[in-house]
């Protein structure tokens, strides 16, 4: 049975898997059928299961057994879950906190030049004319 994988980068792209792991074949590892990237945030455009891409899908793996419905489900609340924890783009958080500390802190002030009493007592003096 497939099933779905939603992650974030760290650049905030999300990323929807579409693996199926088949323990008859010995495969250590999931297979990947299908994988989506989005921009953050993006709330327009094409789903990421459309119709079209559900067929095409369906036409690549025939050995392959879906249920759109759970998988749609199980996208919906792993996109859920991601976004109350903070996703995985909130490691770079503890970055912007010091960052901030930072602009916070009160700036130095650059030295200031030494006060100078009259002429360098190091040059030689000219005379004029």
């Amino acid at each position: 049975m497939p099933f779905v994988r939603f992650t974030r980068d760290r650049r905030g792209y999300e990323h929807t898997y579409l693996l199926h792991f088949d323990p008859k074949k010995g495969r250590a590892h999931g297979r990947i059928l299908y994988w989506f990237r989005t921009p953050p945030g993006v709330r327009v455009g094409r789903s990421t299961f459309d119709e079209d891409t559900r067929r095409m899908i369906e036409h690549a793996h025939p050995e392959v057994i879906f249920d759109w419905g759970a998988l749609g489900q199980s996208l919906e609340t792993t996109v859920t879950q991601l976004a109350q924890s903070g996703g995985e783009g909130s490691r770079r958080t503890p970055k912007k906190k010091s960052a901030q500390r930072r602009a916070q802190a009160a700036p130095v002030s650059p030295p200031s030049p030494p006060a100078s009493s009259g002429p360098s007592q190091d040059l030689p003096q000219t005379s004029e004319p």
